[in-house]
């Protein structure tokens, strides 16, 4: 499957990272700082209210304390780096894409929990589900109010049948939802058949 031009960039860009700071490893870490750089990703996670100069801040304290330096060689793809970019190609398939968006590598990213990246993507504040609404619809929080975004438990909660946490802001629903019940106490509907008045 291909990669988007944008894709490509920010693999270059994790790639030249690892060789300059002489890492043994090119690791997802490497893509999430390398991405910091790309418009594209940088206003995704100021979407998701994630502190960008904490997260570079994080990532380069990580770079210094855990990362095995090798002089003269070329970094190797380690299991981390190449689960992601396998779960960014699955996930592009499934949604019938030709490409490997960008969006398609941030959810990969957060997804991959054995890894720093996920990890600190995660104690950053960003919430799947608020990461997907970005990505897919745009919705930032004028929509939904962030205390009000449950975490990854809710889609848990929700296929259990018990009602979700959200708080809409005033005017949401009334945009997206007809009250029928108002409807019915106004005469306006249809009598249902098989019932009686």
């Amino acid at each position: 499957m291909k990669v988007s031009s944008e894709v490509q960039a920010i693999f270059n860009a994790a790639y030249n990272e690892a060789k300059l700071r002489n890492h043994e490893y090119l690791m997802p870490e490497h893509i999430l700082f390398a991405s910091l750089s790309f418009e594209k990703v940088r206003a995704i996670f100021e979407s998701c209210d994630a502190d960008l100069e904490q997260m570079r801040r994080s990532i380069e304290a990580y770079f210094e304390q855990k990362m095995p330096i090798v002089r003269n060689a070329e970094p190797i793809q380690s299991a981390g780096f190449q689960a992601v970019i396998e779960r960014a190609v699955m996930q592009s398939q499934s949604a019938g894409k030709e490409e490997v968006q960008i969006s398609d590598l941030v959810v990969s990213l957060y997804d991959e929990e054995r890894t720093y990246a996920g990890y600190l993507m995660r104690k950053l504040g960003i919430k799947r589900l608020q990461l997907l609404e970005v990505l897919s619809h745009g919705i930032n929080d004028d929509d939904i109010t962030s205390d009000s975004l449950a975490d990854d438990e809710a889609e848990d909660r929700a296929e259990e049948g018990v009602k979700d946490k959200r708080t809409l802001r005033p005017g949401t629903l009334e945009r997206f939802a007809t009250e029928l019940t108002a409807l019915a106490t106004a005469g306006k509907l249809e009598p249902v058949i098989g019932r009686e008045a």
